[in-house]
């Protein structure tokens, strides 16, 4: 998944035309293998260690408050992102374990209150069907 900050550090890092082991270099690694994947990591996926996005502002000389911004603003989409996928309704199922590594999945019908009710369900089936719950 990409970031807006991922994208700015590639932006920059593209505009200023330095290559992954350029900048690798000027973080300060000896192993330029390793900041590179670092760099493209960040890039990529937008995951970054906070010694390292230090280390590559310093090295790009970016602005530190918009940075912070950008981080705070990926932050809100993910927050965001996460509160709507939590709140997307599921269809409740149970596990029966037939035999060790094997497992069968069956919809939950739909007329239990509460947690436990559903469990006891689950119980049920197992002890009639003489398997273990999963």
């Amino acid at each position: 998944m990409t970031t807006k900050l991922a994208g700015y550090i590639k932006q920059e890092r593209v505009k200023k035309g330095l290559n992954y082991a350029e900048v690798s270099k000027k973080m300060g690694y000896t192993n330029l293998n390793k900041g590179m994947r670092r760099i493209i990591d960040l890039e990529r996926e937008g995951i970054v260690h906070p010694e390292v996005l230090e280390r590559i502002i310093k090295a790009l000389d970016l602005d530190q408050d918009y940075i912070n911004a950008l981080v705070l603003k990926d932050r809100e989409e993910y927050e965001e992102e996460f509160e709507k996928w939590l709140s997307e309704p599921i269809e409740p199922y149970y596990t029966l374990r037939v035999m060790p590594s094997v497992y069968l999945s069956y919809d939950l019908p739909g007329n239990f209150s509460t947690e436990n009710e559903a469990a006891e369900y689950e119980a049920k089936i197992a002890k009639e069907k003489n398997i273990k719950p999963g």
